[in-house]
């Protein structure tokens, strides 16, 4: 009997916290520094968990995806969860209790299978933080590639596979490709910049960090859909989100000829010279897209003169950038543009 108070009064402070987490106030830095960095109990695990799939009255799902995002953001450096300035830690026992298999399965399931049973004027909020939570949840922070190299099991990604050839929890990667290609058609319908930015990064996170979800995502139309998305961006107002759909684009050209082809047929190499023309002096935008540029852009001999010139002004204007975002290149690159 006294264990059995005992719990319940750790799931009603745990609860209490989380609520205070997500206050209109405004989350409390002391609280969220403390789930993220410091806190050892999971109680809180299994109360998200309840609220993202309906089953707590005290906690809507609403709520729960904007803890998990002010708990992994403020890990992250970005509470917000609009940016991942920092994946050097794994953080928390809780934190890692967070990026568990079955938390994310519960956000999948409810962007899937739940989300278009909200009322209209709730689903674009619910999709937001959803796409953050995805994106936070599908970092892979230093410590994860560190036991990876090393062939260690780690719990901070899951999803990352172990060993060559080893399929555990193949399935589940398949489906976080597919849900995650599937609800930018969703993104499309959204004015809001930081929802795409959210959903690039959420697939940047699982490409980069998967080979076989990569393969995957790479055979679908995913690109065709990243570049209708930042052509829509372009044209709306200038974002940091049409710098991550160049990054995910030039990462998907990685491999077999045929990932380059699906990127270059979906018109990445025009999106890339319009941003750069329009966009020149967007230090992230201009930078991404020319690196995109030089993944896509044909043999050097058919780049025409002003295209160089115009690449050139970027290198100089932006020469820090430029080094950075070269790293989201994994093929060659045009020895004429860079």
């Amino acid at each position: 009997m006294e264990r059995s108070v005992a719990i319940v009064s750790c799931e009603q402070t745990t609860m209490a916290d989380l609520r205070r987490l997500v206050s209109y106030m405004g989350p409390e830095e002391k609280l969220a520094g403390r789930l993220a960095l410091q806190d050892a109990d999971l109680t809180a695990v299994g109360i998200l968990v309840d609220a993202i799939r309906g089953d707590s009255p005290e906690l809507q799902e609403i709520q729960a995806l904007r803890a998990i995002v002010r708990i992994l953001g403020t890990l992250a450096g970005d509470a917000t969860g609009d940016t991942v300035p920092d994946v050097s830690s794994s953080g928390s026992l809780l934190v890692q209790g967070i990026r568990s298999e079955v938390v994310t399965g519960a956000v999948v399931d409810l962007l899937q299978r739940r989300l278009r049973s909200f009322p209209p004027e709730e689903q674009p909020w619910l999709l937001l933080d959803g796409l953050r939570a995805m994106r936070l949840l599908l970092v892979l922070p230093e410590s994860a590639k560190t036991a990876q190299l090393a062939g260690q099991r780690n719990k901070a990604a899951w999803w990352v596979e172990e060993d060559v050839g080893y399929t555990r929890h193949g399935e589940a990667r398949r489906r976080l490709g597919e849900v995650l290609v599937q609800l930018l058609d969703l993104v499309k319908d959204s004015s809001k910049a930081e929802m795409k930015a959210a959903a690039f990064g959420a697939l940047q996170n699982l490409v980069t960090g998967s080979s076989t979800a990569f393969r995957h995502v790479a055979q679908t139309n995913i690109a065709e859909k990243v570049v209708l998305l930042a052509q829509a961006q372009m044209k709306s107002l200038p974002h940091v989100a049409i710098a991550d759909g160049c990054r995910l684009l030039t990462l998907l050209c990685a491999g077999p000829r045929s990932h380059l082809r699906k990127v270059t047929d979906a018109n990445a190499l025009a999106l890339s010279l319009e941003l750069l023309k329009r966009l020149e002096v967007h230090r992230e935008i201009a930078s991404a897209a020319l690196v995109l540029l030089s993944v896509v852009a044909p043999q050097e001999d058919g780049i025409r003169p002003d295209t160089l010139e115009l690449c050139a002004g970027v290198v100089k204007r932006f020469p820090q950038q430029v080094r950075e975002e070269l790293a989201w290149a994994r093929t060659p690159v045009s020895g004429a543009i860079l």
